[in-house]
């Protein structure tokens, strides 16, 4: 019985210091401000996305609300069409997976013919760190990322990241549970 005792206080030990580490250690904050997009800069009836030695790095769909709803943190499409079928799939469940997970979503601001966006990036363990990435509006189809930086200023890193619409609808709905 003793055993049993010292094994629970033991796993209480780890579970308690595991969240009060969370609270230590919260996310980033975003420093962005989520507004609405007013401008008609960019298309958003559909979504922008990069690509990287062929394959589908990073996409983003675009809502006046001033939100963004990335792909997530990760290369994975080879093809347009395997994104699209993310996509649609993610759609037809209600946008649950989308609503559910922090990292996919965002906030952008255009000023001018100049784009930020702030999101989460996924890191194990502990808390997520934010990143914004700036650049330029090139067309109403296509814009350049030329840096990223930490939400809190550091980690700046030169990038040349071109990204090319492509219409697509329904989009998801922007409905979250984290930017609000």
């Amino acid at each position: 019985m003793k055993l049993v005792i010292v094994i629970f206080a033991v796993v209480c030990f780890f579970v308690l210091k595991l969240f009060s580490c969370s609270k230590i250690n919260p996310d980033d904050k975003f420093s962005l401000v989520k507004k609405e997009n007013n401008s008609n800069k960019l298309k958003l009836d559909g979504y922008y996305y990069y690509l990287e030695n062929g394959l589908v790095c990073e996409a983003y769909f675009l809502y006046n609300n001033g939100l963004i709803i990335s792909n997530g943190p990760i290369c994975g499409a080879d093809k347009q069409d395997d994104l699209e079928f993310f996509f649609k799939n993610a759609i037809k469940n209600g946008s649950k997976q989308f609503k559910a997970t922090k990292y996919y979503w965002g906030i952008y601001n255009i000023n001018e013919n100049k784009i930020q966006f702030e999101r989460y990036f996924v890191s194990n363990p502990g808390p997520m760190p934010g990143y914004i990435q700036s650049g330029k509006i090139l067309n109403d189809t296509t814009f350049e990322i030329t840096s990223t930086m930490r939400s809190d200023g550091s980690e700046l890193q030169k990038r040349n990241k071109i990204f090319k619409f492509k219409s697509f609808l329904p989009k998801p709905d922007s409905t979250n549970n984290f930017i609000k």
